[in-house]
């Protein structure tokens, strides 16, 4: 697989980024990263590697060995192309001890941590309380922030697969208004999320205001569907994204 992924790069020099993601692409061990790494080196094209990982805040920060980061750093070095960790972040209680040790070990080594947010009714989103809502998120913001972590994006319908965790789109283009746009906070650059997004079978719905104003919208008996105009090549697309029917959020 790896053989053919190279030669698909090689193939496609305007392919200039890999995310490793999974499942956990961390239960790889660290000969088994170097190996993936020897491999990669063989693409030309090659601008930046990404690692898409849970283990930081949710529950393995140990696994973030120097051992591991060091791998990461000769490839880096050796070849010019920026390593990134993609972490998965969900609540202020995840900033622990133990991961903040890994998080500033990574930083040590020189490498970007992003975060990447799944909103979740009862995690950190709750319907029926709106400030509480932004009071979890600004914590959760202000700790990345003071610690050196990007907020990088925030994701509605992670594969929440059930309607007790889902957040409705409505509802979250509030949360987008306030977190992204608000202007009265000392250090807005610290804490404002790069990026709000859907993700569903279709892709990575990235959201803006033109889109929000773009959004057709219909009603079924146990559902909502909204059409999404996003941008593709030098026009639109129609992307359709479907939702549970929550009463008084989406009906």
């Amino acid at each position: 697989r790896q053989k053919k992924l190279v030669e698909y790069l090689n193939d496609n020099p305007e392919i200039a980024s890999v995310i490793m993601s999974g499942g956990e692409p961390l239960l790889l061990g660290n000969q088994g990263m170097k190996k993936v790494l020897e491999k990669l080196r063989e693409a030309q094209y090659l601008a930046e590697f990404r690692i898409c990982t849970g283990t930081l805040f949710q529950g393995w920060p140990f696994r973030l060995d120097s051992e591991w980061l060091e791998v990461l750093r000769d490839y880096e070095s050796e070849t010019g192309v920026r390593v990134h960790l993609n972490a998965h972040l969900s609540h202020p209680a995840q900033f622990t001890p133990e991961a903040l040790d890994a998080v500033a070990r990574i930083r040590e080594y020189g490498f970007p941590i992003n975060s990447q947010v799944p909103l979740q009714e009862g995690v950190n989103v709750f319907r029926e309380d709106f400030d509480k809502t932004m009071q979890t998120l600004y914590e959760l913001a202000e700790l990345q922030g003071r610690n050196g972590v990007r907020p990088y994006k925030y994701i509605l319908h992670m594969n929440s697969g059930s309607l007790e965790y889902s957040v409705p789109l409505e509802f979250m283009l509030q949360i987008l208004g306030e977190l992204k746009y608000k202007t009265d906070h000392h250090l807005p650059e610290t804490w404002q999320p790069v990026s709000v997004s859907i993700l569903c079978k279709e892709g990575n719905i990235l959201l803006s205001p033109q889109l929000a104003l773009c959004l057709e919208k219909e009603v079924f008996a146990e559902y909502v569907e909204y059409r999404i105009p996003i941008p593709h090549q030098r026009g639109f697309r129609d992307v359709t994204y479907r939702e549970p029917k929550m009463e008084g959020f989406n009906d």
